[in-house]
């Protein structure tokens, strides 16, 4: 789906009619989904550890140092949304070395490699319950605006966020079958472990 697709699907969810360009400056109601659009998938993308936007690198470390608490700081990249991991351990572990302040990482290591959730635009690589989410969401931020209908704001709302439960269960469905693939093919493979496929020499 497109850009101007998905803010069709989302005009759906709470009026008739639809736009022929979302990028369009003469369409009052192509204005209104154009400007919130962007917003719409910020938050999206912040919510969940999306396959189709992960991203790696090796940040790039400062030339100045921290005044205190840390010995290096690191730019993040500018497409950053969440931070996932950093040198292999997760944002959510319980004793991180390392903190984000202003858009930079702050640490004691001298190499820092993260994966992030990236600002993805690109709507091809969207699968269809996350676009079905996208949609919900542009509706609730937007439904308010073009109809006056609060109540009706709020219950789009809801949808959104039983159609984000969805799309996030699948995308963990989705690595979670990778996974299991993996540790499959490692236990056929291996004598250790029993593997299948081991002939006795």
């Amino acid at each position: 789906m497109t850009k101007t697709e998905i803010a069709n699907v989302a005009l759906a969810k709470f009026r008739e009619g639809r736009i022929t360009d979302i990028e369009s400056d003469t369409d009052p109601v192509a204005v209104v989904m154009k400007d919130q659009y962007p917003h719409a998938l910020e938050l999206l993308l912040e919510e969940h550890r999306w396959d189709f936007a992960g991203r790696r690198v090796k940040l790039t470390e400062l030339a100045s140092t921290p005044p205190f608490g840390w010995d290096h700081q690191y730019q993040l990249p500018s497409d950053c949304i969440r931070i996932k991991d950093v040198n292999g351990e997760s944002t959510t572990a319980s004793s991180k070395n390392f903190e984000i302040e202003g858009g930079v990482l702050l640490t004691d290591d001298d190499v820092v490699e993260i994966t992030y959730i990236a600002r993805v635009v690109d709507t091809t690589l969207f699968a269809p319950s996350f676009t079905e989410s996208l949609a919900l969401k542009l509706a609730s931020l937007t439904c308010a605006r073009l109809t006056g209908d609060a109540e009706l704001a709020v219950l789009l709302e809801k949808q959104y966020t039983v159609a984000l439960s969805k799309a996030m269960h699948n995308d963990a469905k989705a690595s979670g079958s990778r996974e299991t693939n993996l540790m499959q093919r490692l236990m056929e493979s291996s004598p250790i472990l029993g593997g299948l496929h081991w002939k006795r020499r």
